[in-house]
């Protein structure tokens, strides 16, 4: 068939291998562009970066250097804040050792503590176990509805803490988790009869030191302390 100005149209197999060539032919063109470019590229990099390779390097280090700063200050930050929020509740556990001081001791007045400390929880609708024991003698114990015999285990171990520090337990849990340790690591105190937790208070008399344990189980170990602290408070502001 002859076409238009009395040329001949290609076939159509002539077409595809017309269209093979041009492509190929593209193709190369394009990869030997982008080779030339890459050429350039780093002949371009070779004479402008490497004469400065020594300033180049130092420019990375503190770029790497600023984003990883910008990565751990958070972490930084929130370090030295616990640190300092961790000091003030020792010191203040501290005071609270200092301050809370009968100027004696009875079997009624561990009465009056330990229904005080009985009614305030009944007030929260909350549920726990309360201890006051002088010099190894129970002298208060009640188990409030929904507690049970764990309850005791947890007091039996806490007291042993107050007594073998002299301080409140919560007192001995937060130092030793400042410090990184625990009872048993640091002291070589088994779990079994020792806790790391909040809700046992020494008891103390002036001119005598520690005379026993006011404890508490149920509730969590700041709320057990702070409990104790403020029953405490109460009955002493009475005395």
């Amino acid at each position: 068939m002859t076409g238009k100005y009395g040329l001949t149209p290609p076939a159509d197999s002539d077409r595809v291998a017309l269209l093979t060539v041009i492509g190929r032919k593209g193709f190369y063109m394009s990869k030997t562009k982008s080779s030339h470019s890459i050429g350039q590229y780093y002949a371009m990099l070779s004479r402008y970066l490497l004469p400065q390779r020594k300033a180049f390097t130092v420019l990375a280090a503190l770029l790497i250097g600023s984003i990883g700063l910008q990565l751990i200050n958070p972490q930084i930050i929130r370090y030295f804040i616990d640190t300092a929020q961790s000091d003030k509740a020792l010191e203040r556990m501290e005071r609270e050792e200092q301050e809370l001081r009968f100027k004696s001791f009875t079997n009624e007045t561990a009465l009056k503590l330990g229904l005080m400390i009985v009614d305030e929880t009944r007030k929260n609708d909350k549920r726990i176990t309360v201890d006051v024991t002088r010099e190894g003698h129970r002298l208060f114990l009640h188990a409030m509805e929904g507690t049970s015999p764990e309850n005791e285990d947890w007091i039996r171990r806490k007291n042993n803490v107050v007594n073998r520090f002299g301080s409140s337990s919560w007192h001995v849990a937060c130092r030793l988790r400042s410090e990184g340790t625990t009872l048993e690591v640091k002291h070589g105190l088994p779990i079994t009869d020792y806790v790391g937790a909040g809700g046992g208070f020494p008891l103390f008399v002036d001119d005598e030191g520690q005379v026993g344990t006011v404890t508490v189980s149920g509730l969590p170990n700041q709320e057990d302390h702070d409990l104790l602290v403020a029953a405490l408070r109460r009955i002493l502001a009475g005395e």
